[in-house]
């Protein structure tokens, strides 16, 4: 059996406007897409961090994900990236810290919404997930 090792995924998205409601439905929409796709137990993962950009200020990522996911023992951060031109508006950017028998190769970063942009090789359809058994698909 190959050995578990220290992963770090990457995923990000954006929201259609600042509001708590956005946050809450975009977040869990990346958050499960991430966990489904990669078949990652709340067991395995060390933390999870966040940075938004500045135009957000509604809500915290860290909380839609305590609230909406089992992950209470899950050490979670979050920040704000710095104001750069030409970055997207509206984005949330996760990386999920996590041990896994997988390889590099194997993992599934996630981009969803505008964020497809910042990473096009990436991209996903954000319902391909939509049988997972986390049940946050509206």
């Amino acid at each position: 059996m190959p050995e578990s090792r220290l992963h770090a995924l990457r995923g990000a998205t954006t929201l259609p406007e600042d509001t708590a409601e956005a946050m809450d439905i975009e977040v869990s929409r990346l958050l499960e897409a991430m966990v489904s796709q990669n078949h990652i137990k709340p067991s395995d993962i060390v933390s999870v961090m966040f940075t938004l950009t500045p135009d957000l200020h509604s809500a915290s990522p860290a909380k839609v994900a305590r609230r909406a996911l089992p992950w209470q023992d899950v050490a979670l951060f979050s920040a704000i990236e710095p104001d750069i031109e030409g970055q997207p508006s509206k984005a949330v950017r996760v990386m999920i810290h996590f041990y896994s028998t997988k390889t590099q190769a194997q993992l599934k970063h996630v981009y969803l919404n505008e964020a497809r942009l910042l990473r096009p090789d990436r991209a996903v359809n954000p319902y391909s997930y939509a049988g997972s058994s986390l049940g946050l698909m509206p």
